[in-house]
């Protein structure tokens, strides 16, 4: 059914079972808070380094795959990371495992909201989290700095797309196509050794 080599997916010598997968998808779902890109960095802890599933490039294929792919990027990262560990079930695992506890809390807190939205802490207390997510972002990219912009063009691209994006309110998508092509037409297939 799934063909791929252990070794050439990135894998560690043992795989995880479906319900190893799962339960980790499951516990990320339950206990990572903050967004799509907080989500990714608890994944990335997960899988690359503290289980060795995946390798670090294979898992930012997926990351990247996933913002070329229509909704969240957490999801289709997380649906990528299951498929190439254990083909499509895994990626079935993942991803029901991923939207469950969202799902389940969404249900929970819109419920609530409705009757507590007019505390005046609440205000404060999302602020801040949205501080905090801030934070997030910016470590993560700042931590992966040197696997993202590895030569000075990228670098440069990186920079302007800040710039564009920033001070000049460009859609994104169209920010994203455009990179991609200046990226194809500057940098070309990356030569094989």
């Amino acid at each position: 059914m799934f063909s791929h080599d252990v070794k050439t997916q990135g894998v560690d010598e043992k795989r995880p079972s479906h319900l190893d997968v799962f339960l980790l998808f499951l516990k990320i779902g339950c206990l990572g808070f903050g967004g799509p890109y907080a989500l990714l960095t608890y994944l990335e802890k997960e899988i690359v380094e503290k289980k060795k599933w995946l390798a670090s490039e294979v898992f930012w294929e997926g990351v990247a795959i996933g913002q070329l792919t229509p909704g969240p990027i957490y999801f289709a990262t997380a649906v990528f990371c299951g498929y190439r560990l254990l083909g499509s079930f895994g990626a079935m695992n993942a991803a029901l495992a991923s939207i469950l506890p969202a799902f389940i809390l969404t249900l929970i807190l819109g419920y609530f909201y409705l009757y507590i939205q007019h505390l005046p802490g609440l205000q404060i207390t999302i602020t801040l989290l949205l501080a905090v997510v801030a934070g997030l972002l910016i470590s993560i990219v700042w931590k992966d700095r040197n696997k993202f912009f590895k030569t000075k063009i990228q670098r440069l691209i990186g920079f302007l797309i800040l710039i564009i994006l920033v001070f000049f309110h460009v859609n994104a998508i169209l920010v994203l196509v455009s990179a991609a092509i200046l990226g194809a037409f500057f940098l070309g297939p990356e030569k094989s050794t």
